[in-house]
């Protein structure tokens, strides 16, 4: 009896959540208006009733959840830290001109005249949506991480965000089999037609897929030594399968190196527990695969065989090469960001805001012809230039400093949880890979990101907590025993 009132309340405390987090997301999600989402644009009323609802939403869930500001130190500081920085970008979006007409540099070198309009509308916008992101942070960070529920409940939303991805993959196959048809018979090219599933583009879908790979991978680190761990591996590369289909390629390469650094944990540990025999056929079948692998693929007297043919068309010659281009396109978008960031003192300290940033950096990309989003919000393709050109100089050392507080709780981890600490920095590596080059940044902007964080930084927050490992907290190399 006392097991079910337990899984109850769990349920309860993920509903509350749902219930919060749900609007949030159905406003983050068109605030930019995608053109594939129902309301494009996001008005003035329709905005301000979904804020006002989960504005209210968020001041209940803290009013009843204050017992955790009263005895927690950790939420004490919290709160007060959000606010102030809170409270300084509300004060730097109000105070900022109107209209300002400034000297832009074109990465070219040449110089033209960049037309910054911030409008009340704008800036209401921005003080909203920063206000109920941060509150959401507030939550889930230093409330959530505290309940004494807090394991279960994650665990229970992995298998819920599973069943999503479970979701989203059968829409693909049953709208998108065409597609599919068209990529086995003739295989994969920079022009080929790729699924998107219900987003508005591949690289989305690839995304909340790689997610989906990690909250996998965290059920499997958790169960332990359980036999049936094995379960949450196999399935991560039904959604593995499907990134290779979208031909996302930032995302192809992070769950090859996800599987790599798994794979190997377990061929290393069969070592160390001298599981010979699994050792032998594990080592016998990676010999096989590069005997097999790269005579076929890399030898051009065999491309006449049917295994070379498949290997061309899975693994088409130019992918390196593409890659290579995308990833000197992601270096134009960073000079172009960081000349629209320098435009201005006042920017390049305290930055613009959420929402009117991206607005303002959509006017530089079309200074530049073709690279230009068509939904009038530009797309940085990297999480750390826009927490720098939202919130400037100051929140991002701010940031920086909360990337490095997890990265020291982790590395300090490992003296107490092996397991989850791999995980952890596993997941930590993933998400800078994904950073620098897809506008991913932890638990803001947008619901992709929130997604992708809520491992990295809760599970992170709440096992430095239990084992006080954090960067603040004296450091002990003592095991303590596995809770």
């Amino acid at each position: 009896m006392t097991k079910i009132k337990e899984y109850w309340q769990v349920f309860i405390s993920l509903g509350i959540l749902a219930c919060i987090a749900l609007p949030i997301f159905f406003l983050f999600e068109h605030t930019y208006s995608p053109n594939n989402l129902w309301i494009r644009p996001f008005g003035f009323p329709m905005f301000t009733i979904t804020c006002s609802i989960i504005l209210s939403f968020i001041l209940l869930y803290i009013f009843f959840s204050r017992n955790y500001l009263k005895t927690s130190r950790f939420s004490k500081i919290g709160f007060i830290s959000i606010c102030i920085i809170l409270l300084m970008n509300i004060v730097n979006v109000l105070i900022n001109k109107r209209n300002q007409i400034v000297d832009f540099e074109l990465i070219d070198g040449t110089t033209t005249i960049l037309k910054i309009s911030r409008t009340t509308m704008d800036k209401y916008f921005s003080i909203l949506l920063t206000t109920i992101n941060f509150g959401f942070i507030f939550i889930l960070v230093f409330v959530v991480t505290l309940n004494k529920h807090f394991k279960k409940i994650i665990k229970f939303f992995a298998h819920l965000f599973l069943i999503f991805i479970i979701a989203i993959i059968i829409f693909s196959l049953v709208t998108e089999r065409e597609i599919y048809k068209n990529i086995l018979k003739l295989g994969l090219s920079s022009g080929t037609a790729v699924p998107d599933s219900v987003f508005d583009n591949r690289n989305t879908f690839a995304s909340f897929l790689l997610t989906g790979i990690i909250y996998s991978l965290y059920l499997y680190f958790e169960a332990g030594n359980k036999k049936n761990r094995y379960i949450y591996v196999w399935f991560s590369i039904i959604p593995a399968i499907f990134i290779y289909f979208t031909y996302s390629k930032t995302n192809i390469v992070l769950v090859i190196i996800m599987f790599f650094l798994i794979f190997m944990r377990h061929y290393v540990r069969n070592i160390q527990r001298r599981r010979w025999v699994l050792f032998g056929i594990e080592t016998l079948f990676i010999i096989s695969i590069l005997l097999l692998f790269v005579p076929f693929r890399y030898i051009p007297s065999l491309k006449i065989l049917p295994p070379s043919v498949f290997l061309y068309k899975i693994l088409p010659h130019n992918f390196a090469f593409i890659g290579q281009d995308s990833i000197k396109q992601r270096i134009m978008l960073i000079q172009i960001t960081y000349n629209t960031i320098n435009a201005t003192p006042e920017t390049f300290l305290f930055g613009e805001g959420t929402y009117i940033s991206r607005k303002i950096y959509h006017n530089s990309l079309i200074l530049h012809n073709a690279i230009y989003s068509l939904t009038g919000f530009g797309n940085y393709h990297n999480g750390f230039a826009e927490v720098f050109h939202s919130f400037g100089l100051v929140g991002f050392i701010i940031y920086v400093f909360c990337i490095l507080y997890l990265f020291v709780g982790i590395i300090r981890l490992f003296f107490y949880k092996k397991e989850i600490a791999f995980f952890l920095i596993m997941t930590f590596c993933v998400f800078f890979g994904r950073a620098m080059l897809e506008s991913q940044a932890l638990l803001l902007f947008k619901t992709d990101p929130i997604f992708a964080s809520i491992p990295l930084v809760l599970l992170t927050v709440y096992y430095v907590n239990k084992y006080k490992c954090s960067l603040f907290h004296p450091f002990k190399k003592k095991a303590a025993k596995a809770a």
